[in-house]
């Protein structure tokens, strides 16, 4: 929401935000806010102050069904008025886009990443895991590339799933029958290399394996394969989910937005629900698949 002179939008009857004046020589601020909607009919309200002749409105939503904003505008006027700063980032072309920057959702050292095929990932560079998965657009860049860049971006999309918050790997020498209440192995990201399209295969050291972490995409969601080296035959325990999942063998239900499907069956514990994944000396191979229900 936002206005030259200042307005503010009413949910049936109940102030939902206001956008204050805009003051000459001041960054413009734009008011927000995220509604639970229930089933049915509701009234919207619209106000706004037009003490001069250059007062100009907007107003944008988002939500289920929407693919990115939709403004609230038949004929947007364009004179005198500087609109937000909305910079999106989906892909437009064959070529992969990476977001280096705070993304909301996951840890402060994150890469946000957009495939042409309309799937987008959030991979944090801290935890070496895949963090956030999301479809549709990508990332409105407006917060970090005007003025001061403050905040994280929030992904332009009404369906987030959110994977995993910490280290999703734990080395042992045989398989786990539950998650280590604290971690218990050390992981340092190494870089990532990417391919002709500009698609990222992530390096990373997890204990004393080499790991190099691939994800290609589809219409239906994404594939990671994993090559993992080991020095020895031993067991790696790979975290997927964090809560509100459901397994099933070698499948794993995120409600009904996602399906997960591992080489292996999954273990539920309290901390979230992993797979282990038997090593032999050398390098080994592994394809999970996520995929939108």
């Amino acid at each position: 929401l936002d206005a030259t002179e200042g307005s503010r939008l009413l949910l049936d009857g109940k102030r939902v935000t206001v956008a204050k004046r805009q003051h000459k020589g001041r960054p413009r601020k734009l008011a927000k806010a995220t509604l639970k909607l229930t089933k049915g009919v509701h009234k919207i309200r619209f106000e706004y102050l037009g003490k001069s002749e250059e007062n100009n409105i907007a107003l944008s939503i988002s939500g289920p069904g929407i693919l990115g904003k939709q403004w609230l505008s038949d004929q947007p006027n364009t004179d005198n008025y500087a609109k937000p700063n909305v910079i999106d980032l989906t892909p437009k072309g064959q070529y992969a886009v990476i977001y280096n920057n705070f993304i909301n959702g996951t840890t402060p050292r994150s890469l946000g990443v957009a495939y042409p095929e309309g799937q987008n990932y959030a991979f944090s560079t801290q935890n070496c895991g895949l963090e956030l998965l999301w479809r549709g657009n990508f990332i409105d860049a407006g917060r970090h590339w005007t003025g001061r860049g403050q905040g994280a971006e929030v992904p332009m999309s009404p369906v987030v799933v959110d994977l995993s918050k910490t280290i999703p790997f734990s080395v042992s020498k045989k398989a786990l029958k539950n998650w280590p209440d604290k971690a218990d192995t050390e992981v340092q990201f190494d870089g990532y290399i990417t391919d002709k399209n500009g698609r990222p295969a992530f390096n990373y050291s997890v204990g004393n394996l080499k790991v190099v972490d691939s994800i290609t995409a589809s219409n239906d969601g994404i594939i990671r394969e994993l090559k993992v080296v080991s020095p020895s035959a031993q067991n790696l325990a790979f975290k997927l989910a964090e809560g509100g999942a459901e397994a099933n063998g070698k499948t794993l239900e995120l409600g009904e937005k996602l399906s997960i499907h591992s080489p292996a069956d999954y273990q539920e514990s309290k901390a979230g629900t992993f797979t282990n994944l038997e090593l032999k000396k050398g390098t080994n191979a592994f394809t999970f698949k996520y995929l939108w229900n």
